[in-house]
């Protein structure tokens, strides 16, 4: 057991009976074994991340009843067999929050299963084809929710209509979805190729489920390289560090202590807008004004490996000028 030395040193500093101590290792025991199997059921769930619904960005511009949302996380809906369904474009964090609510409900100690669309009927009909469709089919219907990421992004074969049908009737009323879409649920009688079974079917599923529609910009266009540029000195045009261009970060010169707040790149003959306010004094640029600085003492306060290392850079051999000069 990991805690037991440090509940044999608790127990002598507080002279603890052995019934407190016994039940001190009880308790550690049972909280493992807790962990161990609620990691257990998040590797059986097979979520694409762990994600909780603290994550999730707010500063993104989508609209989203988050009353609704948060009603969604106290899983009264699972205690009821009722379903969910995240409709909205792509990007706006349908998938995020349905692998969020999943983790709840894991968290909860509910059986679920995380499955994309076409992976399920994917799998549904591979075991066709090896004639294990029995108990593919009990394993989806197992758990207490099911969640289907991006159902209905294209038109379902005869098999697939007939094997989301079963699936759809026999955890009706037993046990509950979870299903994101780009589409709306207007959209998808169209896509089965029997009209009959899909309106059965999503008779069942969408009528009486909670409908939370997402709307807004995609979230992983901030994610792309081209949004993430780093912006440049206003003066010398070099790179600034990502908190802006209150500092110049060439070299990481700012990052070594708090007197290099001047732009140091090669024969620049303008001062970097990273110094001081109200400093008018001049300064030095070039490789002399690198030597000058790492010339000059560190404050022991500041001093670190990295300065220590750049200090040792091979520059230029060119004659070292008094730190005394840059003041």
């Amino acid at each position: 057991m990991p805690t037991l030395p440090d509940r044999l040193a608790l127990a002598r500093a507080q002279q603890l009976d052995y019934a407190a101590f016994l039940t001190l290792i009880l308790a550690d025991e049972v909280q493992r074994r807790d962990n161990l199997a609620l990691e257990r059921r998040l590797l059986a769930a097979g979520f694409e991340e762990r994600v909780t619904l603290e994550d999730f960005d707010w500063t993104t511009a989508i609209q989203v009843d988050r009353r609704h949302l948060n009603e969604l996380f106290s899983l009264h809906f699972l205690q009821k067999k009722e379903h969910v369904l995240l409709i909205g474009p792509v990007g706006v964090g349908k998938t995020f929050l349905a692998q969020a609510l999943g983790a709840a409900a894991t968290r909860a100690g509910h059986a679920v299963l995380f499955r994309r669309a076409d992976v399920l009927l994917r799998e549904l009909g591979q075991a066709r084809a090896d004639h294990s469709f029995e108990e593919a089919f009990r394993r989806y219907l197992a758990s207490d929710l099911l969640v289907v990421d991006d159902f209905a992004l294209h038109r379902l074969t005869q098999q697939q209509s007939e094997d989301l049908y079963a699936l759809i009737i026999e955890r009706h009323r037993r046990s509950s979805f979870i299903v994101t879409s780009n589409r709306d649920v207007s959209e998808w009688v169209g896509l089965f190729a029997d009209p009959i079974l899909a309106n059965s079917a999503l008779d069942r599923l969408a009528n009486g489920a909670h409908q939370l529609v997402i709307e807004g910009p995609s979230y992983r266009a901030r994610l792309a390289p081209n949004r993430r540029r780093r912006r440049l000195c206003p003066d010398c045009r070099c790179h600034n560090h990502r908190r802006g261009v209150a500092q110049c970060s060439w070299r990481s010169l700012a990052q070594t202590s708090r007197r290099l707040t001047q732009c140091v790149r090669p024969y620049s003959k303008v001062r970097c807008s990273g110094a001081r306010a109200g400093d008018t004094r001049p300064r030095r640029t070039g490789p002399t004004a690198v030597r000058a600085i790492r010339a000059a003492p560190i404050p022991q306060s500041r001093l670190s490996l990295g300065s220590l290392l750049w200090r040792t850079l091979p520059v230029r051999p060119v004659t070292p000028v008094p730190s005394d000069s840059l003041r």
